[in-house]
Order: C-alpha cells, then sequence, then structure tokens
C-alpha cells in the first residue's frame, strides 16, 4: 500500500508516472529482500550449529 501511495506522490510531484512505477517497484523489491534474509538468515545459522537469538 506504501508502494502505491508513494508511486501516487511521485508521479504527482515530479510528473512523469514512469518514475512513480519505478518508485512503487523498487520498494516492493526491497521488501521482497528483506522477508527472504529474514527467512533464510536463521535457517543459516542454526545449519552452522549457531543459535539465531544469540546471533542477532
Amino acid at each position: 500500500m506504501l508502494g502505491l501511495a508513494g508511486a501516487g506522490v511521485a508521479w504527482w510531484v515530479v510528473g512523469n508516472p514512469y518514475f512513480g512505477g519505478i518508485l512503487a517497484l523498487a520498494m516492493v523489491i526491497n521488501l521482497l529482500i528483506a522477508a527472504v534474509a529474514a527467512t533464510l538468515i536463521p535457517f543459516g545459522l542454526r545449519a552452522m550449529k549457531v543459535d539465531p537469538a544469540l546471533a542477532s
């Protein structure tokens, strides 16, 4: 939702719809990468026999 709102504001301020779309796409990609990293890092630590709670 914030990606769409940010895209709308960017489109309104800059006046270029492509800029708003790129901004929304960048925010979505950033969110997906963060979610994948937050999921995989504890599994990697557990595979190395390190307690994920202590490593964070």
